[in-house]
């Protein structure tokens, strides 16, 4: 249902969420 559907965006959200900070903080500190 929807609450299904709300509950898949803000994990896959979460997700890529994390993985850009991930990315940004190991590039930031190869720097």
């Amino acid at each position: 249902g929807t609450t299904g559907l709300a509950i898949w965006a803000v994990t896959l959200a979460g997700l890529l969420a994390g993985g850009a900070l991930l990315v940004y903080n190991t590039s930031a500190l190869s720097q």
